[in-house]
């Protein structure tokens, strides 16, 4: 793994972006290799029930060393989702806790990550949150008003901001009582653009989740989806989030 990144790289003439879903628990894309790791890391809610925030900062500096070892430079995690729920679809992936100490985690695992040298992702704008849906099979829609999401969604999202994080990824959850539409999260002017850029002044690089997933294929092409995403204003890369990360690199 080591040598094949770094071949990449050294064939690239500008530093190439590596990324890989490692949250802990069911999502752990690295960790799940017994050649590379000698264990698995555990979910965010088995970390803090075994030792509080302390031991989230200790296994968030382990698992970033882990990546940087390989030569990855960006974790698509935490998860800033807010459930308290074990229906929720997302339950199990998230800190399992109300939105200000979602918020607190949020903040601890974003300014750990930056002091360790790698990049974060927030997701999944503008919140899972209380859905029981998966929107890797189809439609995920949040009946929450903007106001409801101002005072519990965004929360963890702010403060993940506030302290820096470099990446927010945009999940795909239609707003019935927010947008005219169905239209996802993702592929919004109005959520991506004037909400997370402009309200919640993230400057730094906007991704969408997985375009091959339920929510999106089932209702757009792959082509149009795509288009929508950018013209939404996701992957538009700003100054100083693109300094930011190179500095990790």
């Amino acid at each position: 793994v080591k040598e094949s990144l770094q071949s990449f790289q050294n064939a690239s003439n500008v530093p190439m972006i590596f990324g890989v879903d490692e949250e802990g628990g069911t999502v752990v894309r690295v960790s799940s290799n017994p050649l590379i790791a000698d264990h698995k890391f555990q979910s965010p809610q088995t970390v803090y029930a075994q030792g509080g925030m302390s031991a989230i900062i200790e296994d968030t500096k382990e698992k970033s060393q882990l990546l940087l070892s390989l030569g990855i430079h960006l974790n698509l995690a935490p998860v800033a989702d807010v459930s308290f729920q074990e229906t929720d679809f997302i339950y199990d992936r998230t800190f399992g806790q109300d939105a200000e100490s979602t918020a607190d985690y949020i903040s601890t695992v974003v300014t750990t990550m930056n002091e360790e040298g790698i990049s974060s992702t927030l997701k999944h704008f503008p919140g899972h949150g209380d859905t029981a849906d998966d929107s890797h099979n189809g439609y995920a829609s949040s009946y929450k008003t903007m106001e409801e999401l101002e005072q519990c969604e965004f929360l963890p999202f702010y403060a993940g901001i506030q302290s820096n994080a470099a990446f927010v990824m945009m999940g795909h959850i239609s707003l019935p009582n927010v947008l005219d539409d169905e239209t996802p999260a993702s592929l919004s002017y109005e959520i991506v653009t004037e909400i997370l850029r402009e309200k919640l002044q993230f400057n730094g690089i906007i991704i969408t989740d997985a375009l091959n997933m339920g929510a999106i294929a089932q209702n757009y092409s792959s082509g149009e989806a795509a288009v929508m995403a950018v013209e939404a204003g996701g992957g538009r890369l700003f100054a100083s989030s693109a300094s930011r990360f190179q500095n990790s690199i």
